[in-house]
């Protein structure tokens, strides 16, 4: 921070006593405002919440070395302001509230691009890119007879096409099938009746309970039918479960590399 601000109800207000200070940030002259501590280099955006502001305004958002500057002084005052330098003299005079809501810019190497509530933005200029500042801290400043209250400032890297993205129809995978193979016991008889619990290794727990018709634990056979599984997305099997609704129930598990 530099020269005079406030903190209230997680509102920052700038220049609240219209009383300008100003200082100095990295050798340059500035006025009262917020300047970041890290340096930024581009492609970035930053967003302001602008909650208020006096009807004169003055206020200057981007980085310290290259920022537009909203002046109610006029023609000769507002405009983008490249190393100290006006570089753009574009600018209006701003309405009463007129800038309550999102002002933002986004800074990448061949131009400056500024957005804010009024129809009179979008606005972007192209500045060249040897004059391009880079590694600079964000300012956010206010001055004169000017104050600006913030909620929040957002900064964050800008690409340029912004990537999307297409949600379709969600993928159903080819169906997963067991063969189960029973030897055992020639005395035993495991019954018609089983379940088969399947453990997936995201937690979830699938039962299936099928009919297969006797089949002596004495005389090896196939069970069947197949146990088939219809997954909606590839997650890994921990373990399987076949359990016999006969008396007595009997589990046994089968792990799954």
């Amino acid at each position: 921070m530099v020269g005079d601000y406030s903190i209230s109800n997680g509102i920052i207000t700038i220049n609240p006593n219209l009383a300008t200070n100003g200082g100095s940030v990295d050798g340059i002259s500035v006025p009262d405002g917020i300047y970041s501590v890290l340096t930024f280099s581009y492609p970035i955006e930053v967003r302001t919440k602008v909650t208020a502001h006096t009807s004169y305004v003055r206020y200057s958002i981007g980085l310290l070395g290259l920022s537009y500057g909203y002046d109610d002084g006029g023609p000769s005052w507002w405009g983008l302001i490249l190393n100290q330098s006006r570089v753009v003299t574009w600018g209006y005079d701003v309405p009463a509230n007129a800038l309550v809501g999102d002002v933002l810019v986004r800074i990448t190497y061949p131009s400056f691009y500024l957005k804010d509530p009024t129809s009179n933005t979008p606005q972007t200029w192209s500045y060249g890119l040897s004059n391009n500042p880079n590694n600079y801290r964000i300012r956010l400043s206010a001055w004169a007879t000017s104050t600006i209250s913030l909620d929040f400032v957002s900064v964050r890297k800008y690409t340029s096409p912004e990537p999307t993205a297409n949600i379709g129809n969600e993928e159903v995978l080819p169906p997963i099938t067991f063969n189960l193979f029973s030897s055992g016991n020639p005395s035993a008889s495991m019954g018609n009746y089983f379940s088969s619990i399947i453990y997936l290794k995201n937690g979830t727990i699938i039962k299936r309970d099928f009919d297969i018709g006797d089949c002596n634990l004495g005389k090896d056979c196939i069970l069947s039918p197949k146990i088939t599984l219809q997954l909606s997305s590839e997650v890994p099997i921990e373990k399987m479960e076949v359990c016999s609704k006969g008396c007595p129930l009997v589990c046994n598990e089968y792990r799954v590399s």
